[in-house]
């Protein structure tokens, strides 16, 4: 007890303390007086426990296994099913189809996650089926962002992918909408991350941020239904006609309960069936009797919607794989190819004028203005460019 000292300190004791740290256990060999630790020793011992982490740190990086803290967030296998989805599909190669898409969309979302390189996402999506590899790409970009644990712009996301796999660019802004919706974030916080992408295709944005709630969460309409009224502007628009894309896949094997769904949107109808315009040839580019099966059942009012989510549909497969596209156009027919083509020609031309112009809302201008030249040019659904014979069949 005679080390333990209850009186006042001396004035050595705060240069001791300052110096020192004392161990009760270290004594010297006499077993009396405590043995200090000298200051240099201990800033050793730290600066070593410093330089351990940071090999440490830097192994972890450079081997890829941080990339092991991920895996949960990985989307497992046979999660996305049309049954588990609660998707009105029965045909058997239409189920083929949905879990094709949702196969390569979970693979390339996962390949990105916990990928060992940033680029397994192009070994996996190269490995898919052709008609199956645009899906992958926009799951990959749905997982950028967590690969990067959340520090993404938006001008980094579009160096990192648009820029070095332009041929994607459509789904990979889609996919970044598709994350966002993911996260739960508000209108707004959107709007603040759109408004620094690309001031056309960044648009795509909400076209994604739609898909995921009427793909995941259509039960919960209600919900999701309020926070998109307050949209802004153009942009609610655009966000039905992702809902319409995933109305697509939710009622595929019903098509007057997918008729009257579009309906219900009211004054945003016209937006949702151009998403499904856009899905069904999308998904049916190897067998486009499948989606004209269905589209040949929407309601008139609808047809100008309709043929322009059909036309940026073709457009973006035009990019995905020319070689591919090129296959699938000479399947269909001189007629609709000479359609197609013309209208993938029209729609370039108005956006190159809408960007040289450089005035504002330009994907809302883009949009009216192809499907303005559409009504004019095209027999419903891309049967072939109008003529006085054809105009006067349909009528």
């Amino acid at each position: 007890m005679d080390r333990l000292r209850l009186g006042p300190r001396g004035p050595g004791d705060n240069a001791r303390s300052a110096l020192c740290a004392v161990s009760p256990s270290m004594r010297d060999p006499a077993g009396q007086a405590p043995v200090a630790l000298p200051l240099a020793r201990r800033t050793g011992v730290f600066l070593a426990a410093v330089v351990g982490l940071a090999v440490l740190a830097t192994a972890v990086v450079w081997t890829g296994a941080w990339r092991y803290a991920l895996r949960p967030f990985c989307i497992r296998s046979g999660a996305m099913t049309p049954e588990r989805l609660g998707f009105h599909v029965t045909d058997t190669e239409d189920t083929a189809r949905v879990n094709g898409v949702c196969e390569a969309f979970a693979g390339g979302f996962n390949a990105m996650v916990s990928g060992r390189s940033g680029r397994a996402w192009l070994e996996f999506t190269a490995n898919q089926p052709v008609l199956f590899r645009p899906f992958a790409a926009e799951g990959a970009a749905t997982g950028f962002s967590l690969r990067r644990l959340g520090f993404c712009s938006p001008r980094q996301f579009e160096r990192a992918l648009v820029e070095r796999h332009d041929g994607y660019r459509y789904l990979q802004y889609v996919g970044l909408g598709f994350w966002y919706a993911m996260r739960g974030w508000s209108p707004a916080r959107v709007t603040r991350r759109v408004a620094e992408l690309d001031p056309l295709h960044g648009m795509l944005c909400w076209d994604g941020y739609g898909f995921k709630s009427g793909f995941f969460d259509y039960e919960n309409r209600a919900n999701w239904q309020d926070r998109f009224d307050t949209i802004p502007a153009y942009g609610r628009n655009v966000a039905h006609q992702g809902v319409g894309r995933s109305l697509w896949f939710r009622f595929m094997g019903r098509p007057a309960e997918l008729i009257e769904n579009v309906r219900s949107f009211g004054k945003f109808a016209p937006d949702v069936a151009a998403g499904v315009g856009l899905a069904a040839v999308f998904t049916t580019m190897d067998a486009p009797e499948r989606g004209d099966l269905l589209l040949e059942t929407m309601p008139e009012v609808w047809h100008d919607e309709v043929l322009l989510g059909m036309c940026f549909a073709y457009k973006a497969r035009s990019i995905n794989d020319s070689a591919y596209f090129a296959r699938a156009m000479s399947a269909v027919g001189s007629d609709r190819r000479s359609a197609v083509e013309s209208a993938i020609a029209e729609c370039d031309a108005i956006e190159s004028e809408i960007r040289a112009d450089g005035e504002g809302d330009g994907y809302r201008r883009w949009r009216e203005g192809v499907r303005g030249w559409l009504r004019e040019h095209v027999v419903y659904p891309f049967v072939g460019l109008k003529t006085p014979e054809r105009v006067a069949a349909v009528a």
